[in-house]
């Protein structure tokens, strides 16, 4: 079961990111695709699945750009809106690879007990 202190929602977006890295289709967190600029905080940017983080965000899946440095750094994220944005933004980049199967990632968690410490 859940350890003192430990975010699963983190966990679960780590190992999410380094599955579309091993699986080639993984995006560049640190920069933008069309700009080549540096991703910042407090700016929105559109997110393509194919070509990665946008600075012309017309039309595109919207993200903030903290989001974006927290997945970068696997930094925990502040707020639960930033939490759901995060788990949005690795299930829009993963669906396209994976199919429309429904993603039922803290279901593993649960369903394993935790060790007894014996």
């Amino acid at each position: 079961m859940a350890q003192p202190g430990v975010e699963f929602g983190g966990v679960i977006r780590h190992f999410e990111r380094a599955l579309l890295d091993e699986l080639g289709v993984g995006i560049d967190w640190q920069v933008t695709a069309d700009s080549g600029e540096a991703i910042q905080r407090d700016q929105r940017y559109g997110l393509d699945a194919e070509m990665g983080i946008l600075r012309d965000s017309t039309g595109k899946f919207m993200v903030f750009g903290r989001v974006l440095q927290a997945i970068a750094a696997h930094l925990p994220l502040e707020t639960a809106a930033d939490r759901r944005c995060a788990r949005d933004v690795m299930h829009y980049l993963l669906r396209p690879h994976v199919g429309a199967a429904v993603f039922h990632s803290r279901a593993l968690w649960q369903s394993n007990p935790a060790p007894n410490g014996d």
